[in-house]
């Protein structure tokens, strides 16, 4: 059975000079969890970006290599292809829509039929997904306070 998600030989390039990542090799099946570790700099960041198609707003590309997924290559594919195929890219921080509560920016997924339902009203999945974000966000000490105030006015709508 082939894998879901297959990238073979990976580089990318910046700036039409700058190697970023060579050599990446990663498959996924479906249901597997996978975890990219690496020291700042290894290049996690950019296979996952390679991945999802948010590559071109930094010039950088695919120079050499694949990415498969569902068996279609989809290596230098603009972001909202590869999404409606069903990779997304979760950014970390603030990079998401910073101005939009967590709700709203699940809610801009959803209309843009990115994540679609299944098995559901979408919007309900995501959100009993999202309290429960909520709830750990207070608990926990360790999220920002941005995060918390995001989750105390989802909450409260």
């Amino acid at each position: 059975m082939s894998p879901l998600l297959a990238v073979d030989k990976l580089e990318v390039v910046y700036h039409r000079t700058i190697t970023a990542v060579q050599g990446i090799n990663l498959t996924v099946s479906a249901g597997q969890i996978v975890a990219i570790l690496g020291t700042n700099g290894a290049g996690k960041t950019t296979t996952l970006r390679a991945i999802s198609g948010f590559l071109g707003i930094d010039d950088a590309r695919v120079t050499a290599g694949s990415i498969t997924f569902k068996g279609a290559r989809i290596d230098n594919r603009p972001p909202h292809e590869i999404a409606r195929r069903g990779i997304a890219l979760v950014p970390e921080r603030e990079k998401v829509f910073p101005n939009l509560t967590v709700s709203e920016n699940l809610s801009a997924a959803i209309a843009a039929g990115v994540a679609a339902p299944v098995g559901g009203n979408a919007r309900r999945r995501s959100l009993r997904f999202f309290r429960a974000l909520a709830i750990c966000a207070h608990a926990w000490p360790g999220f920002s306070r941005a995060v918390s105030a995001r989750c105390s006015r989802s909450q409260a709508r």
